[in-house]
């Protein structure tokens, strides 16, 4: 990012939260998803996490609430870098 390379900077982010989430995935539930959005393992995560984390779950869901339009622009940045377009969704 400071050399300015930002279109490479946002791919990485997108990847490095996709990767984070896989993790507390694997952690919790012993298996991961098969996907590069960041709107399929954050589901799970709420899902996961309403069974005896309650506080938590809620806490997912208003991550990903009050950070849609960010969260969607992580996963057109990593589409676009990966394989040349932004898949629309």
């Amino acid at each position: 990012m400071e050399r300015g390379e930002y279109d490479l900077a946002c791919f990485e982010a997108g990847e490095a939260a996709q990767l984070y989430l896989k993790y507390l995935l694997l952690k919790l539930c012993g298996a991961t998803p098969r996907v590069h959005r960041l709107s399929e393992p954050l589901s799970r995560l709420y899902s996961a996490l309403r069974e005896g984390f309650e506080g938590l779950a809620e806490e997912v869901a208003d991550f990903a609430s009050t950070r849609r339009r960010s969260l969607r622009f992580l996963e057109e940045s990593y589409f676009r870098g990966r394989y040349g377009f932004a898949e629309i969704l």
